[in-house]
């Protein structure tokens, strides 16, 4: 959902809000997009709605897929002299905004360097027309904030020169985020910050990471209470079997080589239920991974699947969690139900 809207290395700068543009020289580095943005104004008729208005060069679309989220109209920032905009579904929702018909939109925007109760009269806000061309749909928080426009306009409507408040930078294929972010840190010095996609949305990001958790937590407590009946079967074999038992210890075994024989048979129901339960939920999420058989609901644009990402990681965790919490309770059953003979 975000790999479609925010870029892979992000730079701001620390102080202030705007800066001029430059070169990012390092290796890595694919495409560099000049954005703007600022809350703005938005008025068409007699609708009103505050958004926040995203100023992009014609390599925005190369270093996002944006023009992937497009659900109505079409992705297109200018033709000719015209100046055009594409909104979220949210704003042309609560604009009424149709893109098959030919609509101003009204543009107003704080004027830089002149505070509301200033003492002289000048105008506050400054005012463009723009006109919608096409709808992007993403998610709720995004759509309904954000509206994006060539950046000409946009510097035009602020008043800033030829500045900007972020440089987007996508990468070649080889690198990732975090080395080639270091990389630039390294290089443009302390005045900017530098954000992966992931520091670009960390509080978010690390959210998930934490109801990951909190849901494993859960089901291995749920693994936990399952158990409970492996730990019965075992009770039960080790009843059922007393006659057989009897007569080992008559033989000269003793109590530890028959807990061996029920561990190991809890042992073997253990790797059992991993074996199958393993081929089972990792061929379901495979199947759900690359085909979606399993949908949503509802109107996403997106994706109408329910997303689903293997990991080995989390499958070898899994395998771990389960084989541990399998042959505990396989050892601590059979010390307490094969007495000593």
């Amino acid at each position: 959902m975000y790999t479609a809207f925010d870029s892979p290395i992000r730079i701001t700068i620390v102080e202030g809000q705007y800066f001029d543009p430059f070169l990012v020289d390092v290796e890595g580095v694919d495409k560099i997009s000049k954005n703007l943005e600022q809350s703005v104004l938005l008025k068409l008729g007699e609708r009103e709605h505050l958004a926040v208005i995203k100023g992009v060069d014609s390599v925005f679309g190369e270093v996002v897929p944006i023009k992937n989220l497009i659900v109505n109209g079409k992705y297109e920032m200018t033709r000719g002299d015209l100046q055009q905009a594409v909104v979220g579904r949210g704003i042309a929702y609560n604009l009424g905004i149709n893109t098959s018909l030919i609509q101003q939109l009204d543009v107003y925007s704080i004027m830089p360097d002149v505070g509301i109760m200033s003492l002289i009269p000048v105008p506050t806000f400054n005012m463009q027309t723009i006109i919608p061309v096409g709808v992007f749909a993403n998610d709720e928080q995004i759509d309904s904030r954000y509206i994006l426009a060539p950046i000409a306009f946009t510097q035009s409507l602020l008043g800033v020169g030829k500045k900007v408040s972020s440089l987007e930078i996508s990468l070649k294929e080889g690198f990732t985020q975090d080395e080639v972010a270091a990389q630039i840190a390294a290089k443009i010095g302390d005045n900017y910050r530098v954000q992966t996609r992931y520091q670009q949305k960390e509080s978010l990001y690390r959210s998930i990471n934490q109801e990951k958790w909190i849901i494993y937590l859960l089901l291995l407590m749920v693994l936990l209470i399952a158990s409970l009946s492996l730990a019965g079967n075992i009770v039960m074999l080790v009843a059922d079997k007393q006659a057989q038992i009897q007569t080992l210890f008559v033989m000269g075994a003793t109590s530890v080589f028959v807990r061996k024989i029920f561990l190991l048979q809890g042992v073997i129901i253990v790797v059992g239920g991993i074996v199958v339960g393993v081929l089972l939920g990792v061929g379901f999420s495979l199947v759900q991974q690359h085909y979606g058989v399993v949908q949503m609901g509802g109107s996403f644009s997106m994706t109408m699947a329910y997303p689903v990402r293997v990991s080995l990681w989390d499958t070898v965790l899994t395998i771990s969690s389960v084989g541990l919490v399998g042959y505990l309770i396989c050892r601590l059953t059979t010390q307490y139900a094969v007495s000593n003979g």
